[in-house]
């Protein structure tokens, strides 16, 4: 039999936080689910006030563990900031934990797009514009508007000799994103649609995040508010 195991993992832990082993072939997988905590670990999810969330709420993810680092080397004030009394550490992740004790991660906290009075988690909709055939590559950016803060920016990549259009991946999306539904009448739908003809890369392999973003604002003729 052929078996994946998922772990999560920070260096501030020592490497391997939660697993979820032993998933078979075709199993179904919910998105941002990393398992249960590994032995020795304790977890919570957190508010804006520091507050411990019950189960199902998303909130910030927190853990405590005995194999976790003290401080950061010759940086007090990040050390500060990093650590709730009882030494939980605050991983910058937005999660929830479920009924079943499993950690289900939704984002980053700094990643996340305030458009009028919904946060919106753009890893969710890179996850499911990544699907669309042609597309190689899916970042998500806000970018300033003054109606309603920020709005959401898809930048794209396609596959070499596919012909993907900024209108396709708009249509596409459309039928992804309903919101005929939603509380504000925007729901997770984005307004801006760019193509690329590749990202800027950090060392970690990873998309320039700030950098697709100002390129997007010049693209768009949007200025950085003060």
């Amino acid at each position: 039999s052929e078996f994946i195991w998922i772990g999560f993992g920070l260096t501030e832990n020592c490497g391997v936080t939660t697993l979820y082993p032993n998933i078979g072939k075709g199993e179904k997988i919910v998105m941002g689910d990393v398992g249960q905590p590994s032995g020795g670990v304790e977890m919570k999810i957190i508010d804006d006030s520091g507050s411990t969330l019950p189960r199902d709420e998303p909130g910030e993810l927190c853990i405590r563990s005995r194999v976790a680092f003290q401080k950061y080397y010759k940086n007090p004030e990040a050390s500060r900031k990093a650590f709730l009394s009882g030494q939980w550490f605050r991983t910058g992740d937005i999660a929830v934990i479920t009924k079943s004790n499993r950690i289900v991660i939704k984002g980053r906290i700094k990643n996340v797009i305030s458009r009028g009075s919904a946060k919106i988690f753009p890893e969710m909709i890179e996850k499911t514009l990544s699907e669309m055939n042609g597309i190689s590559h899916v970042v998500v950016v806000p970018v300033p508007d003054k109606r309603l803060y920020q709005e959401i920016v898809v930048c794209f990549v396609v596959k070499d000799n596919c012909d993907v259009t900024e209108d396709d991946v708009k249509e596409f999306s459309a039928q992804k994103f309903d919101v005929t539904n939603s509380a504000d009448g925007y729901g997770v739908m984005p307004r801006y649609f760019l193509k690329f003809k590749n990202f800027p890369i950090l060392g970690s392999g990873k998309p320039e995040k700030k950098q697709i973003q100002l390129e997007a604002m010049c693209r768009l003729g949007i200025k950085e508010e003060k």
